[in-house]
């Protein structure tokens, strides 16, 4: 996936001409969310399984929409938050971050 490609996909979540949302629809592969998020397919696969991140099924292909991977990244950004962590605050250890188990499998 190319530096372009992430612009892309980013502005894929946009609106289109004429305010149609699918004119520029681009939906990620599992490669390509596992390059952005930096994990393995066995970890995405088991993410999605749990209900964490949104994915359209295309025959026997997952797709993912760049809000559905957005809006996942948002959710742990506030469950990492120092305020709702009762550590005391993220520690960044193993636990944390795009990588963690999905909420709920730890």
């Amino acid at each position: 996936m190319t530096q372009a490609d992430y612009g892309a996909a980013e502005e894929a979540a946009g609106q289109g001409q004429f305010g149609d949302p699918l004119a520029n629809l681009r939906l990620l592969t599992m490669d390509d969310v596992c390059v952005l998020l930096k994990v393995k397919k066995s970890w995405l696969y088991d993410t999605v399984e749990a209900g964490a991140i949104d994915a359209v099924k295309l025959g026997k292909q997952l797709r993912f929409q760049p809000s559905a991977i957005s809006d996942y990244l948002a959710r742990r950004a506030r469950c990492n938050s120092p305020k709702s962590d009762l550590r005391g605050g993220s520690r960044g250890g193993p636990e944390t971050g795009a990588g963690a188990p999905p909420p709920g499998e730890r």
